[in-house]
């Protein structure tokens, strides 16, 4: 429109735009307060304010001008993809650590020299331990890995899929299945049981993706942080060590 001028001495006139922002009632990440008449039974008119979530708002206007088609609405071809290839990892890693450890009972039961010492039961892998008794939720960590390396993540904000659009969430999840993106503060394989956020180049590595290389969820009990140094503590150490850290293990997930 040749009548708005946008531009203040070649730069952008924010008071104007902030003006014609409220003139349009335009849409904000905030609540809204939105004036509208409501026409009472007596032909009255009256002025009422209502709060508008605009989230809620914003799926309500998707839902009418984008329903094409169901399996369109609700589950992308990209996102099937990765939720079928992680799920059919998670089963693989579970099946492979119930083996090896049903050996590993076998040979101490029969008193072998060589059994294998400190073989511990992980829990839920064919889930990546994310289910109703241990949500995910933001300030967590996951194993997450990146090629050939075994990395640790901490949960820095979380998203979900409705309406062709991704909504941030800050409620613990239950099923990975549940969030569409992750957004992920990631600390590197440093040493043994050490790893940092700080690469060589001097910076740090913030992630926001797919959570298709998910591997395992562990509580921040689990860890210790200290400056740019984070290291795994407990049983979440023996959990990296004796399986999710392994190469061969790591090499099966990219097959």
């Amino acid at each position: 429109d040749l009548s708005h001028r946008y531009l203040l001495f070649d730069k952008l006139d924010f008071e104007f735009l902030y003006n014609q922002r409220k003139l349009h009632e335009a849409y904000s990440s905030k609540p809204l307060e939105q004036k509208f008449k409501i026409v009472g039974a007596s032909s009255r008119i009256t002025e009422e304010v209502s709060s508008i979530q605009p989230n809620k708002a914003s799926h309500i206007v998707a839902y009418f001008t984008k329903n094409e088609n169901l399996e369109q609405r609700f589950v992308t071809q990209r996102e099937k993809r990765w939720k079928d290839n992680q799920k059919n990892i998670a089963i693989i890693l579970a099946q492979l650590h119930a083996q090896e450890l049903a050996k590993s009972k076998k040979e101490k039961k029969s008193n072998k020299r060589n059994a294998q010492e400190g073989l511990i039961e992980i829990p839920n892998i064919e889930t990546a331990n994310i289910c109703t008794n241990f949500p995910l939720e933001i300030g967590d960590y996951i194993f997450v890995r990146y090629d050939l390396q075994m990395c640790v993540g901490r949960v820095e904000a979380l998203y979900f899929e409705a309406y062709n659009h991704h909504c941030y969430t800050r409620e613990a999840i239950k099923d990975l299945n549940d969030i569409s993106y992750i957004s992920l503060h990631v600390f590197m394989p440093l040493h043994l049981e050490l790893f940092t956020d700080k690469i060589k180049e001097g910076c740090y590595i913030l992630t926001h993706q797919i959570p298709s290389n998910i591997v395992y969820h562990i509580k921040q009990d689990g860890v210790v942080v200290e400056g740019n140094f984070l290291r795994l503590v407990g049983n979440k150490k023996r959990y990296y060590f004796n399986y999710f850290g392994r190469e061969d293990i790591i090499e099966k997930m990219l097959k």
